[in-house]
């Protein structure tokens, strides 16, 4: 069976253990805190678009604002869900 090990090497690290099962959890968070990085660089993105064609249109049509609201809903979620994984990284 292929589990993770506990060396220093590995990536997983050994956690919680029950009668069943072994529970294993990642060294650092980092690739997380990428992941939202660049899903919080898409939503600035998407923000841009939505803010130009409501400046070349001067007016606030339906999908901008769809696109809009997406785009600060991936900032912000991306936003927290990153300092969540850096504030457990840090305990």
């Amino acid at each position: 069976m292929n589990e993770p090990s506990n060396e220093d090497k590995s990536y997983w690290v050994a956690g919680a253990r029950t009668r069943r099962h072994r529970y294993f959890y990642p060294r650092n968070n980092m690739p997380g805190i990428l992941l939202f990085g660049v899903i919080a660089v898409l939503g600035c993105l998407t923000l841009v678009v939505a803010m130009r064609h409501y400046m070349v249109a001067r007016s606030l049509t339906n999908p901008d604002f769809v696109l809009g609201v997406i785009g600060l809903f991936a900032v912000l979620l991306s936003i927290y869900q990153s300092w969540k994984l850096w504030r457990m990284d840090q305990q």
